[in-house]
């Protein structure tokens, strides 16, 4: 009697630890959300070891393709120390490459967005370089942390390429710079970036506009499968709403933007849009 006791109290113990492995790994229909550190999520996306590559849509038809590629920056290292062989260079913040493409059923409505960014290893940007191409013209918006300044440049096909150089103090005058890229805006951009004096307002500071951010451990529906993900929700000029999904190895699963685009881990694709859980 004994002996069969002891049994069944092994059993037990195994199909109730199974059962609770199987919902932390798969989760249930009511899996509980917690809070989680922000900077460590984020340090796993800017850490991530491959790229993501995402497929963007809108009420469910493809827009185009977007690719994110971040990458450590390290100290170069000096050829001519005695270093010890095999010694990892020290790391001074992260790059980040970001391609986004419009497949456009027309040549005009074509267009390759490609951008770089520098972070420091307290995640503030340090650099940013933004150009929008459209065959032939290719548009380019640089700034550097403390040059307190935009530099606009245009070039169309082999003619002399525009300059420009625009203080944030008086960055006013880049709407007429815009001009030729102006009606795509009202399709991309919110209703208050129209507002004079909009892109002053916000760049006038070192840093972007107030989004009030929090990560959460949450779940991801993919098909008919649950897999466990980090939620990044972030709330923008009040009215304005971005959600992030993100797996455990830092890779970009599900992004939600304002006005129904989605983007879409192409690695986690389906014939049906993944539902996200509430």
């Amino acid at each position: 009697m004994k002996q069969h006791l002891v049994t069944a109290v092994i059993v037990a113990f195994w199909v109730t630890m199974t059962v609770l492995l199987w919902r932390a790994e798969s989760g249930d229909g009511n899996h509980f959300e917690s809070q989680v550190p922000l900077p460590s999520v984020i340090d796993r996306i800017l850490n991530a070891a491959d790229p993501s590559t995402l497929r963007l849509s809108r009420h469910g038809i493809a827009l185009g393709q977007l690719r994110w590629l971040p990458s450590v920056r390290e100290l170069p290292i000096d050829t001519n120390s005695v270093a010890p062989e095999g010694m990892v260079a020290s790391a001074i913040g992260y790059h980040i490459d970001l391609d986004l493409t419009l497949s456009g059923t027309k040549p005009e409505a074509r267009w390759y967005f490609v951008s770089q960014f520098d972070l420091n290893l307290k995640h503030e940007w340090e650099e940013v370089v933004l150009r929008l191409i459209q065959r032939p013209t290719t548009w380019e918006i640089r700034s550097t942390r403390g040059d307190d300044a935009i530099h606009l440049s245009m070039e169309e096909g082999r003619g002399e390429p525009f300059r420009q150089r625009f203080a944030f103090s008086d960055l006013a005058q880049l709407t007429g710079a815009i001009t030729p890229i102006a009606p795509l805006l009202p399709a991309l951009l919110p209703k208050e970036f129209a507002k004079p004096n909009a892109l002053a307002n916000l760049t006038n500071q070192t840093r972007l506009p107030a989004i009030r951010w929090d990560a959460t451990d949450s779940s991801l529906r993919v098909g008919r499968h649950r897999m466990r993900a980090y939620r990044i929700r972030g709330r923008l000029l009040e009215n304005l709403e971005i959600v992030i999904y993100v797996s455990r190895a830092g890779e970009l699963l599900r992004v939600e933007l304002p006005d129904h685009y989605v983007l879409t881990s192409v690695a986690n694709a389906t014939s049906h849009e993944p539902a996200a859980t509430q």
